[in-house]
């Protein structure tokens, strides 16, 4: 692999752990399922499409002009595996990003928060699921 898809796989890796942590604020594009984020003065986006499967998911990074530098899909990683998640391939990994942005966008993980706090009960964790 080369130096820039490694770059890009870092970037995605981390742009999920960051999602999933809380870290990063995602909002909606109006009228559309694009999500996007703001790290400094960049924007990145991540949206699905349809492609050669079923679907591909696509990030655009734009600098602090506006101007699109960078844009590819789940693809553009062929067979490589993530390295810092469990995922099995990159389409997996940033199909879970785009939900996790859209969760992030739309509030749905707090909202879904404070209604358990407000019904006095605690999500289940995964440990309590497994049935011996």
């Amino acid at each position: 692999m080369n130096e820039a898809m490694n770059k890009l796989r870092a970037l995605v890796e981390a742009l999920y752990s960051n999602t999933t942590s809380g870290a990063l604020a995602w909002a909606v594009q109006a009228g559309s399922d694009v999500f996007f984020t703001s790290i400094g003065d960049r924007r990145l986006d991540v949206f699905v499409e349809e492609g050669e499967r079923e679907e591909d998911v696509w990030i655009i990074i734009y600098n602090r002009d506006g101007d699109k530098i960078e844009s590819f899909s789940d693809t553009f990683f062929g067979k490589a595996r993530p390295a810092r998640t469990p995922h099995d391939n990159y389409y997996s990994l940033m199909k879970d990003l785009y939900d996790a942005a859209g969760r992030n966008a739309r509030g749905a993980d707090k909202i879904v928060n404070e209604l358990l706090e407000e019904l006095g009960v605690e999500g289940i964790t995964e440990i309590e699921d497994i049935r011996f």
